[in-house]
């Protein structure tokens, strides 16, 4: 289970700290906190003070242009690592090197995308997309994007037509069918 100290508690613990010549280790197990945790806060605190001591109540969100900066100069080792933090007011160094981890993997350094409810598609426009995607070697990444789709419809809508070999296969059969009425008859309220 995950502690959560208040703000108050930690600016307590780290002046307490600062007042005795104990180690890191020993100060963090006498005070039953986590070494790891108490040398993150030192750090917070040297870098933002109090207000960076803070619990945030909301996840911080940075801009594409300023990661990839921040990623170049502690790559290019411009500037020491706490600099970098100051700089570009980053909370923390593991988000940095998040950051730079995903950078060094050859992917940019953009937030998570939160999935959403797929649009409603028409059974001609599942036709064009499939089409779109089989003309342009099976591309489903691009056709996703392109017709704000998601990737997996675009593969299943794919995979559906070429299996069947027939358009048909495209056509969503949920829901109850209704058995034809006469037209000549009037339904009575």
């Amino acid at each position: 289970m995950k502690i959560t100290y208040s703000t108050t508690t930690k600016l307590r613990l780290l002046s307490q700290f600062q007042n005795v010549n104990e180690s890191l280790k020993v100060f963090a197990d006498y005070h039953n906190v986590s070494a790891g945790s108490l040398k993150r806060w030192i750090q917070q605190y040297l870098t933002g003070g109090l207000a960076n001591l803070e619990r945030p109540v909301h996840n911080r969100r940075y801009p594409k242009k300023l990661k990839l900066r921040a990623v170049r100069d502690y790559r290019n080792h411009r500037l020491p690592t706490k600099e970098i933090l100051l700089k570009y007011d980053i909370r923390g160094l593991s988000q940095l090197r998040n950051w730079v981890i995903l950078y060094n993997n050859g992917k940019e350094p953009v937030r998570k995308r939160v999935r959403k409810m797929g649009r409603k598609v028409s059974y001609d426009e599942k036709i064009e997309i499939v089409k779109w995607v089989l003309k342009h070697n099976h591309d489903y990444k691009q056709a996703a994007q392109k017709f704000d789709i998601t990737y997996s419809r675009a593969f299943a809508w794919t995979q559906k037509y070429e299996q069947a070999n027939d358009w048909t296969a495209l056509k969503d059969r949920r829901g109850k069918t209704r058995g034809r009425q006469p037209a000549d008859r009037v339904m009575s309220v």
